[in-house]
């Protein structure tokens, strides 16, 4: 079992990291199969083009202001609570609601008219 000490250190450590990555750095490392199901409920496809999958995932994203799209992928891929991206953002409980829900909305909206490459 991990100390109660060494797991606080590992959360801020990966706090920091989070800040101190910029947000293109952030999108292009996520696990994007993971936020389409979890962010729109659409399951990817099963086929060949998992690539093109991937990068209209991206593509998308793209298209989100960066923090707001930040603020949806610490969430539905970290596991950050809103306080805790309040916190490394250095905006509000409220700003952070208002993020995330607006990126969802984005998100659905742009992956469902915007044609994989």
């Amino acid at each position: 079992m991990s100390h109660p000490t060494k797991v606080a250190d590992a959360d801020e450590s990966r706090r920091q990291h989070v800040q101190q990555e910029s947000a293109q750095e952030f999108l292009d490392r996520q696990r994007h199969q993971t936020l389409l199901i979890v962010v729109s409920g659409i399951a990817p496809a099963e086929s060949d083009g998992a690539v093109g999958e991937r990068e209209h995932v991206q593509s998308v994203l793209r298209t989100l202001p960066p923090e707001n799209a930040v603020a949806l992928l610490l969430h539905a891929l970290e596991g950050y609570s809103y306080k805790e991206i309040a916190e490394i953002q250095g905006a509000s409980l409220t700003a952070v609601r208002s993020r995330i829900a607006r990126a969802r909305s984005a998100f659905k909206e742009g992956y469902a008219t915007k044609d994989p490459a």
